[in-house]
């Protein structure tokens, strides 16, 4: 299998600068928000593409040359990370440091099909996640939990976990509204007696209500009883 090289990995980043689109630059510049890294301005399904391209060659060596300098690259890195089948662990807990934006969490959580079936070998990484200080890794974990654990069994655990491990940070935050407006579709009387408990700060529950009637799966008459809610 074809490996790369220092000189193959720099064409290879002059392809992916020639791929930028302006007007998506812009956009995305906008929709990610503030990040440490370069932003080149390639859509996703271009990204996609290339990650395809890469999984035909030998993508530890691939991984070993990302110079963690534009935005692209390490996203690039993330969907490849999610699609190689060995030491997956060993890259996720290096790529979980370097996320400083929403969208590269997101973005590679999403891709990791086969925790959908694998929840118990994937937990003790999850709560490697959820302990962090780091912001953004955290809420790789629960975003992760909101992904592929919405199960009725597996609800009292992510209950324990919002208590356990929330943190006063947007995106933290943000990420546990989400998922609590996911487990309340999974069973509503359970997460509405977690609510009852007081145990969020008053942002992250007023934005979990929000969540909850924002979405298209709660009937009308629900999502009035919510706005009545004051616990």
């Amino acid at each position: 299998m074809e490996k790369w090289t220092n000189e193959k990995y720099n064409e290879f980043l002059e392809k992916l600068k020639a791929k930028q689109d302006k007007s998506y630059l812009e956009f995305n510049q906008k929709i990610v928000g503030k990040t440490k890294y370069q932003m080149i301005g390639v859509r996703t399904p271009i990204l996609e593409s290339f990650a395809k391209e890469i999984k035909k060659t030998d993508v530890s060596s691939f991984l070993s040359f990302v110079s963690n300098t534009y935005y692209e690259e390490v996203l690039l890195e993330g969907f490849l990370i999610a699609s190689i089948k060995e030491d997956k662990e060993k890259y996720l807990k290096t790529y979980v440091k370097k996320i400083d934006n929403w969208a590269l969490c997101d973005m590679t959580v999403s891709r990791i099909k086969e925790a959908k079936k694998e929840q118990e070998k994937y937990f003790p990484f999850v709560l490697s996640c959820l302990k962090s200080k780091r912001e953004f890794t955290v809420r790789f974990g629960f975003v992760f939990l909101l992904t592929y654990y919405m199960e009725d069994e597996y609800l009292s655990m992510i209950f324990s976990l919002i208590q356990k491990y929330q943190q006063e940070k947007y995106y933290v935050q943000m990420a546990i509204a989400w998922l609590l407006s996911y487990t309340y579709l999974v069973d509503k009387e359970k997460t509405l007696s977690f609510l009852k408990e007081g145990v969020l700060s008053s942002f992250t529950y007023q934005k979990t209500i929000s969540k909850i009637r924002e979405s298209r799966r709660v009937p009308e008459d629900a999502k009035e009883n919510l706005k009545k809610l004051n616990f």
